[in-house]
């Protein structure tokens, strides 16, 4: 049997081997443009003759963003004359040699073009000249040789599952099976990404800006990325000062590597879903010491329609990541209020990895936390259990302590941040929406009048409704007969937080308290608490499935319906979204001069002036003079002349933020010695402002985050070893001493089936 096995896993060694060999022309860009996808100026026709009295551009494709490389350009066409041309452009220039006549033989032009510039927007235009008649059949744009990574990055992908699964069954370990469920439903609730295109979500334009920018900031020279060098025309954006960005590194290493967008977030969501998928498998089967409600809790969470909402239509990373990790938030503390205190560790876990997702979900935490201790308050006054929830709370700052310090000192800075903050009351759902059973993926976030189509589909899911309906009728006539307190606060909960999403919550009420008013409208769209309501009742859900085995004894039945219950809507909503339009297809480069409403700049940014502004080194004063510039990232280089006896302020082509490097040295050979390091300031419109001493210098200016924020993110590495010693000597009571020499733990995890 061994044998056999071992034939079989080098069996499926040598087809990814296969596969990655054999599939180079995956890796090729190819995209063809017909009439549906070709920009039409002339009564939406690609067709014109000379009774149109039209002259001008006939049709042309949308921009594109595409890799060095050489590209094949085909324009398919049917003309009677010599007359009518074509031209390919960028950014409004036309390319040399890239422009010329559509011949009426032989109705299809062909050439080549070669980019040496990541990023540039190319469009393919024809032209109508005003005789003869033309028509434009399509334009296909296609490499001549791979231009990304792809194929490389999903054989690895998949060696990595396999190898999972052959160290599990090598063991004869009792979770096989779990790991088949768990990867079962993160491969499936990823299928709308395992195409060679992304659709277009709310968000995904500033989220993929997000992830080129890490990228960017690597390259840079910056660890952690505090700072968007390429936003903004180049200024730079302090985002991920405010914005946590941990997990968003997986897709912008695969980015450096060479794979491309659509299979980098293809890759990231496949791993967000296994993990939301093991997550709540985790926290279902410690809470209910069951395999099979763990099994429920994976299938309802990972297929939850908000959920699913979060990951396409939205294409809110953050508040999704944050999805993945609420549920060990909740377990944790259960666990220190309930259960064993000894398992602090969990909500140190669950706080700091939504903290390192999403600020605004780190707010329901506090929430979140709030409401357990004032429900379990007679056990949080128990002096080993109210040390083990600030134990808790103590890790998880020092933790995120590098993240942490630098988001509260930019948040009290003068930041347009205050945009962000809004009153629920006249964008709150209809209490109609969260019953939705087949909702659509696309749709306009107005929620005022009593219509349901065309609205941003925000709901509960049915299979939640029915599976908490379950545990709520075993309960209302006695027949429940596990432990009950814990699901019956979810259940409570989830009912609290689903309420709090619609217009009966008397929301007018509480924002005209100010403080309240205060809190509240930082969490910005009351949709948003369907987060913790679909995490409070998919638990609950978990306890109507076992109420209902218990009653039935038919697991497989229940379990199929549950199926039915998800799937279904899934299906129909995941096959709505295919029909979508295409956003960014496969090996083009995403935008990442995208900063969305620009929050995180500060009050005095004025982007208009940036468009106007030549980026070099300015001075109001008339002595100074640049005579050498250079600029890459945010490292500038350049030396200066200022006539005069006193210093001047120089505006550089950069934002202010706090944490630039300037160095200034004497360039008149009248003085010696190491660099002077300056301090800047925000000038005119908030540009990085220096005061630069008279006479001939060199300035060299690098973004590096300040001393305090390095300091700190130091503290966390050090934090994150001593945290390993500190579990480590609680599980084998011993010191923490030796355990920072002795830190290694055999013990394995495994769910009972």
């Amino acid at each position: 049997m061994e044998k056999r096995k071992r034939i079989i896993y080098i069996g499926i060694i040598f087809l990814i081997l296969l596969w990655t060999a054999l599939s180079a022309d995956q890796d090729r860009y190819r995209r063809e443009f017909n009439y549906a996808t070709l920009q039409r100026f002339y009564q939406d026709s690609l067709t014109i003759d000379e009774e149109g009295g039209y002259g001008g551009a006939l049709a042309a494709t949308p921009e594109i963003s595409l890799p060095p490389g050489r590209y094949v350009i085909t324009i398919t066409y049917d003309t009677d004359t010599d007359d009518n041309t074509f031209y390919i452009t960028s950014e409004n220039e036309a390319f040399d040699n890239m422009e010329g006549n559509l011949l009426a033989a032989p109705s299809c032009r062909e050439l080549t073009l070669q980019l040496e510039e990541n990023g540039r927007d190319i469009t393919v235009c024809t032209y109508y000249n005003g005789t003869g008649r033309l028509s434009v059949k399509n334009v296909v744009i296609q490499s001549e040789a791979p231009v990304c990574t792809d194929r490389f990055a999903i054989g690895i992908t998949a060696f990595v599952l396999l190898a999972v699964w052959v160290w599990l069954d090598r063991k004869n370990s009792p979770g096989r099976n779990v790991y088949l469920w768990i990867l079962a439903l993160g491969l499936l609730s990823t299928l709308p990404f395992f195409n060679s295109y992304l659709t277009e979500g709310h968000d995904m334009i500033f989220h993929l800006a997000r992830i080129e920018e890490i990228c960017a900031g690597l390259k840079d020279g910056q660890f952690p990325v505090y700072m968007q060098p390429d936003a903004v025309s180049g200024y730079g954006y302090g985002a991920p000062l405010l914005y946590p960005q941990l997990f968003l590194y997986m897709p912008a290493l695969f980015r450096a590597a060479g794979v491309s967008m659509v299979t980098a977030v293809g890759l990231f969501m496949l791993a967000v879903n296994l993990m939301t998928a093991g997550m709540m498998y985790f926290c279902g089967f410690r809470i209910f010491s069951s395999g099979f409600a763990a099994r429920i809790c994976s299938l309802l969470y990972t297929f939850a329609m908000y959920r699913l909402i979060n990951q396409c239509t939205r294409f809110a990373v953050g508040e999704l990541l944050a999805m993945t990790f609420l549920p060990l938030v909740v377990y944790g503390l259960y666990e220190i209020l309930e259960k064993d205190e000894k398992k602090w560790p969990w909500l140190t876990a669950g706080c700091g990895f939504v903290l390192q997702s999403h600020v605004i979900s780190t707010a329901f935490v506090l929430f979140i936390i709030v409401i357990f201790c004032l429900v379990f308050i007679r056990q949080l006054l128990q002096k080993q259990r109210f040390f083990a929830l600030v134990k808790a709370g103590v890790w998880t700052i020092l933790l995120n302590l590098w993240f942490v310090v630098p988001f509260l000192q930019m948040f009290r800075e003068d930041l347009r941040t205050g945009s962000m903050r809004l009153q629920f009351e006249n964008i709150a759902l209809s209490f109609l929406q969260l019953f939705q059973v087949f909702p659509l993926s696309r749709g306009d976030t107005s929620f005022v009048g009593e219509s349901l189509s065309g609205k941003m589909p925000l709901c509960i899911g049915i299979a939640l409704l029915f599976f908490s309906a379950c545990f709520l009728y075993g309960l209302a006539v006695g027949t429940y007969g596990r432990e009950k307190k814990m699901p019956a606060l979810c259940l409570g909960l989830g009912i609290l937080f689903a309420l709090m999403a619609t217009q009966w919550f008397p929301w007018s009420a509480l924002f005209r308290i100010p403080v309240l008013a205060d809190f509240f409208s930082f969490f910005q769209f009351p949709w948003r608490f369907l987060t913790c309501a679909t995490v409070f009742l998919t638990f609950c859900a978990g306890a109507g499935a076992c109420w209902l085995r218990d009653r039935s004894d038919h697991p497989k039945g229940i379990l199929l319906a549950a199926l039915l219950f998800t799937l279904l809507p899934a299906g129909s909503y995941m096959d709505d979204l295919s029909r979508g339009e295409i956003f960014l297809m496969k090996e083009e480069v995403a935008d990442c001069d995208n900063i969305a409403g620009g929050e995180y700049l500060y009050e005095g940014a004025d982007l208009n002036d940036v468009t106007a502004r030549p980026s070099v080194p300015l001075s109001e004063h008339d002595g100074f003079v640049v005579e050498e510039y250079e600029k890459q990232g945010t490292h500038m280089r350049f030396v200066y002349g200022l006539w005069g006896t006193e210093p001047a302020d120089v505006e550089l082509a950069a934002f202010y933020y706090p944490g630039y490097e300037i160095l200034y040295q004497d360039a008149s050979g009248q003085s010696e010695g190491k660099p002077v390091r300056l301090t800047s300031h925000p000038g005119n419109h908030s540009y990085l402002t220096v005061s630069l001493p008279p006479g001939r210098g060199i300035l060299t200016v690098r973004y590096k985050g300040t001393l305090l924020w390095r300091g700190c993110f130091l503290v966390s590495l050090a934090a994150a070893v001593v945290f390993g010693a500190v579990l480590r000597a609680e599980q084998k009571n011993r010191s923490v001493f030796k355990s920072l020499f002795i830190f290694r733990d055999r013990r394995h995890m495994h769910g009972s089936q």
